[in-house]
């Protein structure tokens, strides 16, 4: 077959419902009335101009954003849908970009570092130890303080392996003692024996966990999207102002973040910690602009549903950036 039909090739009627035909689609049903059924090689360049169309309006959509915080999600909101990537559409692709930039950049999204913490002069001395007794450094030695840390590099964790092997049995021992009066002490430690457990496998090697992590931090995402368009909702109010309306500012505010974030994890990569300070300073600027060029409200209304919003969103994420990790960290 030839690789583009002419008008008198095509089919008087539609292949799916029948309707007659009068132009290039289905009045009645939508369908195309192209031919599929033609070369590979016809077939492969329509993809590839498609594919390439896609990409160069997510580019389009993108720059706008960059450019002009907030004029994207108002023209979107105002009828204007085929000169950028809906916004569902862009979410996705944008946040599947920043998880696989987390891999390519070797970044940790959570990593668990140990250090050896001896007490304090002022603290031997409310327990009642003599801090030049030998047997106060014996009896010490298992002091030692474990936290978290974000968006690191592997290469950057400092872990005390051989600390954490020696003590965290005796850390286990202390909180079955802790809890042996308590009538539900039993189900307590188990938890925490099986937190303690999940940390020393991350401890030795944090991929596995941030692996399952970055799988349930995506989906968490896509919650925090409809919640930040509640928490909009109660600021911005209106008879021509809708949830759908928030929503839209909601997935394409939080596209940009992905793409300041992925910045950011790059500057990781880099070693320069400080472009991720600035990526992440730079997420709650941009949603401060994009919410007074989206709504076009007063500075002052403005400024403070940005702090309110964000302080109340950053809550939550931050609870679910904890809560998730240890989830995983019991369960496994």
């Amino acid at each position: 077959m030839d690789e583009k039909q002419t008008p008198d090739q095509r089919p008087d009627r539609c292949e799916a419902c029948a309707a007659p035909l009068t132009g290039r689609f289905c009045a009645a049903c939508g369908q195309s009335a192209e031919d599929y059924r033609r070369s590979f090689l016809s077939l492969a360049k329509d993809y590839a101009k498609d594919a390439f169309a896609a990409d160069s309006r997510a580019v389009r959509t993108v720059v706008r954003l960059a450019r002009s915080p907030g004029r994207v999600p108002a023209s979107y909101m105002q009828g204007d849908r085929t000169t950028y990537t809906p916004p569902v559409r862009l979410f996705l692709i944008v946040s599947f970009v920043f998880f696989v930039t987390l891999s390519f950049a070797d970044t940790l999204f959570i990593a668990i570092e140990v250090r050896h913490t001896p007490p304090t002069a002022a603290e031997l001395g409310i327990a009642g130890l003599d801090p030049d007794d030998p047997e106060t450094a014996e009896r010490t030695s298992c002091g030692f303080g474990a936290t978290g840390r974000f968006f690191v590099r592997a290469r950057d964790i400092e872990v005390d392996t051989a600390l954490w092997e020696r003590c965290s049995g005796e850390l286990s021992r202390e909180i079955d003692e802790a809890l042996a009066g308590d009538p539900r002490g039993g189900a307590y430690s188990t938890v925490l024996n099986r937190l303690i457990a999940g940390m020393g496998r991350a401890i030795q090697d944090p991929r596995p966990l941030n692996n399952e992590a970055n799988v349930w931090l995506g989906r968490f995402m896509i919650v925090m999207v409809p919640l930040l368009a509640l928490m909009l909702g109660a600021f911005f109010r209106g008879p021509q102002t809708f949830l759908f309306d928030h929503m839209i500012f909601s997935l394409y505010t939080h596209s940009a973040a992905f793409v300041l974030l992925a910045v950011g994890v790059w500057g990781v990569h880099l070693g320069l910690q400080v472009i991720l300070g600035a990526a992440v300073l730079g997420v709650f600027v941009y949603f401060l602009l994009s919410l007074r060029g989206a709504y076009r409200r007063g500075w002052i209304k403005t400024g403070l549903a940005a702090l309110l919003v964000g302080l109340a969103y950053m809550i939550v994420l931050t609870l679910g950036g904890i809560i998730i990790p240890a989830a995983i960290l019991v369960s496994a």
